[in-house]
């Protein structure tokens, strides 16, 4: 037993015995979970608020040693952290540090708590629909807190798109505090339940499905995003499933992340989800790279009438290329359709007259999102 953890033990004796026994249910200090005030009463055969009674005369006695003295190691380090963070941190994050001190390993996160709540010298908000509980110096107020988190959430609101502890750095400095330290935003993202991240790093509102993103397509989505390449369905499967163990801070991780991952299911997602596009033997890409659904013969048609020119046989392929993946000599098979494609002397191509003349009557959309290198 360690000097640390003899001290917690000898503070407890202090109190009666069925004290000490009431406190310990109360507060899980039997490494058991924290009962509730009324679970007590009816083992002690007392009412409700009779428990209540004797737990606050029993943290009123403890608190009349001086505690601050005794475990002065322990509530230097406490303080520590919390400076460390802006004065203000989320109760599980809070616990978790001090926990990782070597120091204190043979402590429970009950324990920890309870050390803290005898010590004025650290107040605890507790857990309401907006906010997870946190712990803050008596230097500052909830509000003081409050009011910060509410202006980060202001932040992703004016964005409108999730962003890096880099981006929200920069921003914060200028609309929430001059001093704002890095560590502090990530202790308001996780005080506040509105925010959340993703496993690229990126923080948003719960409510974006770029954050927190609820079907499996929502997922792919957002990996290809990442990836800035086409992928086949069952590499996105396995990329997604390994995302199932991301390692994300308490209070900021989206479960939605953790779902176990069906690879028949993400093939099913991408075919009916017009974001996506069928580039190859199962592999999908995003449509807004300027990949195309139509065919080669399509495609390679579409180029040539926007080209209004011939075109040798290289350009069309690499042309070919940025909308779809496809082997060089698929391309020249379909280039070999005398129906569609006039070939000249040159080795060049361009379309036949009546092709050229019926997309003159009906022609395809302009492509925006590529950039076309057939000028000139």
């Amino acid at each position: 037993m360690s000097n640390l953890r003899k001290k917690f033990e000898d503070l407890l004796k202090t109190l009666p015995e069925r004290n000490r026994e009431i406190l310990k249910k109360r507060f899980g200090l039997d490494k058991e979970e924290a009962k509730t005030l009324e679970e007590i009463g009816k083992e002690y055969k007392v009412t409700r608020e009779r428990i209540r009674q004797i737990v606050n005369s029993s943290l009123n006695s403890l608190k009349k040693i001086n505690i601050e003295e005794i475990f002065k190691d322990f509530y230097q380090e406490a303080e520590k952290i919390l400076k460390e963070h802006g004065g203000y941190l989320e109760e599980e994050n809070f616990i978790n540090k001090i926990l990782e001190k070597k120091e204190f390993k043979d402590f429970t996160s009950n324990e920890v708590v309870f050390l803290l709540v005898l010590n004025k010298n650290f107040k605890l908000e507790k857990e309401n629909l907006e906010y997870n509980s946190f712990f803050f110096l008596p230097s500052l107020s909830k509000n003081d807190v409050l009011n910060k988190i509410k202006k980060l959430e202001q932040i992703f609101k004016a964005e409108k798109k999730p962003l890096n502890l880099d981006e929200i750095f920069i921003l914060a400095k200028n609309k929430i505090d001059k001093n704002i330290l890095r560590k502090e935003i990530l202790a308001l993202s996780a005080i506040s339940k509105k925010i959340l991240m993703n496993p690229f790093g990126e923080f948003g509102l719960r409510n974006w499905p770029e954050i927190n993103p609820v079907g499996s397509n929502d997922r792919a989505y957002i990996l290809l995003n990442h990836l800035n390449r086409p992928v086949h369905f069952k590499e996105l499967a396995k990329i997604l499933e390994e995302y199932k163990n991301f390692p994300f801070p308490p209070k900021l991780e989206s479960r939605f992340w953790q779902k176990n991952v069906c690879v028949q299911t993400v093939h099913n997602e991408l075919i009916k989800d017009k974001r996506f596009v069928l580039v190859g033997r199962g592999i999908y890409a995003l449509e807004k790279w300027g990949y195309q659904k139509n065919n080669i013969k399509e495609i390679i048609k579409n180029i040539l009438f926007f080209a209004q020119k011939p075109l040798d046989v290289d350009t069309i392929i690499n042309e070919v290329k940025k909308r779809k993946i496809a082997k060089d000599r698929t391309v020249l098979l379909n280039l070999s359709d005398k129906k569609y494609f006039k070939k000249f002397p040159n080795n060049t191509y361009f379309l036949t007259e009546e092709v050229f003349k019926k997309l003159l009557k009906n022609p395809p959309k302009p492509e925006t999102n590529l950039p076309y290198l057939l000028e000139g």
